[in-house]
């Protein structure tokens, strides 16, 4: 009799591939048996698999301490009948049986996905995007200093900021670690640190913008558009770097909760009923030489400003008739 006998997870990652065969097949901690599992609560002869007389695969417990559970937990009685593709927990070990001429799942193709993964999966391109993170921080730190430029501080700044971001990888390499994910660390600190490059390259475009035309409405919707996607692709790429799920899976989740995030902030701006002071500072105050449209002249800007306070007044007004009530 021969067999394969994996040890795989709850979720059915396999961990140990074991081929055994023999009239029958002893499974227990001791080092003598066929299978040896290194488990506490698994007995040191635990049980056996056996052909019956008409041919049928048996599983014989050996009176173990803790007995033997299929995958549901459930208690399973001292001799059970075994099909290819069961799986059974011993103590805390999950193993499957299958016959030699057991199925297999066709093979995958590798994705340009996992492609890109191997190859970012090398110390230098996870230097490299950092250094640009860095510079790029650098430059954005000075363009929002108002007033003397200390480059040291500056410097220190982007540093923290650097190291901050150090922990959105970490968070998920562990979880690739619990998960029992192939963990390719520099693909995953690679991979966060070029979103982040992204996202400030898109601000600064977005900063422009607003310098210019801060009163513009797709402005502000095309702001909230990429931050959502670069949302999604962070958890969409956070999610297949960390676990087994598949790429539609992986897609759906991310969408749910992404979507999840936008209505939680669409309705906590809507709850909000604060007095709006405008104008307000919508941007990075940038050179001139950034200012593509024409400057607000101190006309409009004086208009602009009467009309504020009288909308404070009324505001003020519509609250103490409400606090009188």
């Amino acid at each position: 009799m021969e067999l394969m006998i994996e040890v795989v997870t709850r979720n059915n990652k396999v961990l140990a591939l074991h081929k055994v065969q023999g009239e029958t097949i002893r499974i227990g901690r001791a080092y003598d048996n066929d299978l040896v599992l290194q488990e506490e609560h698994v007995c040191p002869y635990h049980a056996e698999l056996k052909l019956s007389e008409d041919g049928s695969l048996l599983l014989v417990d050996s009176g173990s301490v803790n007995g033997i559970k299929d995958k549901h937990n459930k208690q399973l009685k001292p001799v059970e009948t075994v099909t290819s593709g069961d799986v059974f927990v011993f103590g805390k070990v999950f193993i499957r049986v299958l016959l030699p001429l057991h199925s297999v799942a066709p093979a995958k193709k590798i994705n340009v996905i996992e492609d890109i993964a191997r190859a970012a999966n090398h110390w230098y391109w996870s230097l490299l995007a950092i250094a640009i993170y860095f510079l790029i921080l650098l430059v954005d730190k000075y363009y929002e200093t108002y007033q003397e430029v200390i480059w040291s501080k500056l410097t220190v700044t982007a540093i923290f900021s650097v190291l901050a971001l150090f922990i959105f990888p970490l968070l998920v390499s562990i979880a690739a670690r619990v998960f029992k994910k192939d963990v390719k660390f520099f693909t995953i600190v690679t991979f966060c640190y070029l979103l982040a490059i992204c996202w400030l390259v898109l601000a600064a475009i977005g900063s422009v913008l607003l310098f210019n035309w801060g009163d513009n409405v797709s402005i502000y919707i095309g702001a909230e558009l990429i931050d959502y996607a670069l949302l999604m692709i962070f958890l969409g790429g956070s999610f297949y770097l960390a676990s087994n799920m598949s790429l539609q899976r992986i897609a759906g989740v991310s969408t749910v909760l992404v979507l999840a995030i936008a209505s939680l902030s669409y309705i906590n701006d809507k709850g909000d009923d604060k007095v709006k002071l405008f104008p307000t500072m919508n941007s990075k105050v940038l050179p001139s030489k950034w200012l593509l449209a024409s400057p607000e002249s101190a006309d409009s800007i004086l208009v602009e400003t009467q009309s504020l306070y009288k909308k404070a007044t009324l505001e003020a007004k519509r609250r103490n008739a409400e606090a009188d009530k």
